[in-house]
């Protein structure tokens, strides 16, 4: 069976604060992607499609409401979820829950707020 997660929206209020951020605390370049016919802007983060996992894009919709904090848990996969926790809360974003082990099999995980409002994790095998 494939992995069930294949892509992620996340709705922003401020395109470029949200994508310096991700490409700070992440050390990628996400790719503006213009979409003809709709206000909406997007960037999209790096992906592989014939790789395993998912991939997906922020979104600045005039169109869209949202509240921030009250989406999906998103996880996003580390090195060590202790490091990308840190360079959040250097990029504008907050530790809501520093590196926690999750069982001597399951790794690690950490759960921060972005700098628009949403919660996201970070996972890592050590």
């Amino acid at each position: 069976m494939k992995n069930p997660a294949n892509w992620f929206t996340l709705y922003v209020r401020d395109l470029a604060r949200a994508k310096a951020f991700y490409e700070a605390v992440f050390q990628i370049a996400l790719e503006d992607l213009p979409v003809e016919g709709t206000d909406a802007r997007y960037c999209k983060f790096p992906s592989d499609h014939d790789a395993p996992g998912c991939s997906g894009m922020l979104c600045h919709d005039p169109q869209q409401t949202f509240t921030p904090g009250n989406t999906v848990l998103l996880y996003f996969g580390c090195d060590d979820c202790a490091i990308e926790a840190a360079r959040a809360a250097q990029h504008g974003g907050k530790v809501l829950t520093g590196k926690t082990s999750l069982g001597s099999n399951y790794g690690f995980d950490a759960v921060i707020e972005d700098s628009e409002g949403n919660r996201i994790g970070l996972y890592s095998a050590q």
